[in-house]
């Protein structure tokens, strides 16, 4: 069956990335917003073709997630170990960088985002044609 073999190729790819994302400690990717739920932000992660859920329980502890769904979140991080209290308004198709990674289960991918504040410490690989911003 033609379609079977499509699913069966795109299965192994996720698992080969998964396995991948498990080797590593925690990696820092170039991502578009894909989708904003009242739980949660869905990102694809533009080097690996993967979409990783960012879910709000997750981000930390104190975070502040306002959404309006389909439209935009507003993110606030609490003033911690000298930095001031900092906020974001991430809206669909916004370019941002996400901290990919392994979860508990073998091929599961947790997401999270970093401080705005705190991106000057990172280095991020940006993929030819990717907008650094808006047009």
């Amino acid at each position: 069956n033609f379609i079977h073999g499509i699913r069966s190729k795109q299965w192994y790819q996720r698992r080969v990335r998964g396995l991948f994302l498990r080797e590593q400690v925690e990696m820092h990717e170039a991502a578009s917003i894909t989708e904003i739920g009242s739980e949660s932000i869905d990102v694809l992660v533009l080097r690996y073709g993967i979409q990783v859920r960012i879910w709000r329980d997750f981000l930390g502890d104190n975070i502040e997630f306002q959404a309006k769904e389909k439209h935009w979140a507003h993110i606030t991080w609490p003033a911690i170990d000298g930095k001031k209290k900092c906020s974001k308004r991430y809206e669909l198709l916004d370019n941002l960088v996400v901290i990919m990674k392994a979860g508990k289960q073998l091929f599961k991918i947790n997401g999270s985002l970093p401080r705005p504040d705190s991106m000057d410490e990172v280095t991020v690989a940006v993929p030819d044609g990717f907008a650094t911003e808006d047009v």
